[in-house]
């Protein structure tokens, strides 16, 4: 990688606000033209997206939900800037199963959706310098947020813009953003998303920190609580059986 060459990765745990954090680090990079944004990496694209990247000056933004080897390669480098979303396992297990139609199962079972998560999560949290938001804290608090996500890639913003921009990627704003997404959506076609914003059609359901309270079973979350409460308890999400 070039040596002017930096990455910016939203690499947040599945379901936990790591897209809106992809949008707004991709906004501020375009607006003060610093880069643009890169899209979703995963095993079967890095090398061309990386590769894309190289022939970009500036910064390009991806999203991810690991930190697969050549990503840990460019952060070993100091090519890469790192930011992660994390959120309350239970409430992920509920988004999870309503976006992808899971069975409980597969959430839970070993190396399972949510074993996958928390595995990620250990690896990512432990590098230094990682820039860490909580899922609550996007959904109730963006304009703090923004201004640190600005601050890591060199920017200072003022509370004014940051609350604009927070606006700008509201919940509201986001469900009318899926809203037309769905009118564009192929009849027939069960999958469908927008390669800018990265939302899918299905992406949002109620947004809420707490509706898994009421939407899980309580058997679900004592077994949620069993497999993952010295995560739960460590990342200060109480436990209730």
């Amino acid at each position: 990688m070039a040596a002017d060459q930096r990455l910016a990765l939203c690499c947040g745990m599945i379901r936990s606000g790591s897209t809106v954090q992809y949008q707004v680090v991709a906004e501020l990079v375009e607006r003060h033209q610093l880069g643009r944004r890169a899209g979703f990496v995963d095993d079967q694209n890095v090398a061309d997206i990386l590769a894309s990247a190289r022939t970009t000056p500036g910064m390009a933004v991806l999203k991810s939900h690991e930190l697969i080897p050549e990503l840990r390669s460019a952060l070993e480098q100091g090519n890469l800037r790192l930011f992660y979303t994390f959120r309350d396992l239970r409430a992920v297990a509920v988004s999870a199963m309503r976006k992808w139609e899971l069975p409980f199962t597969h959430v839970i079972s070993r190396n399972g959706w949510l074993e996958t998560a928390v595995r990620a999560s250990t690896e990512i949290m432990a590098v230094p310098d990682v820039c860490l938001s909580r899922y609550e804290d996007i959904v109730s608090a963006l304009p703090g947020e923004v201004i640190r996500w600005a601050a890591l890639i060199g920017l200072a913003i003022s509370p004014s813009d940051a609350f604009a921009l927070a606006g700008e990627f509201s919940l509201e704003a986001q469900l009318s953003r899926i809203d037309l997404i769905k009118q564009q959506k192929p009849e027939g076609k069960t999958e469908f998303f927008d390669s800018r914003s990265l939302l899918h059609h299905n992406h949002i359901f109620d947004g809420s920190i707490d509706g898994w309270k009421t939407q899980l079973e309580a058997w679900q979350i004592r077994q949620i609580e069993r497999r993952f409460g010295d995560w739960l308890s460590e990342h200060n999400y109480p436990l209730i059986t």
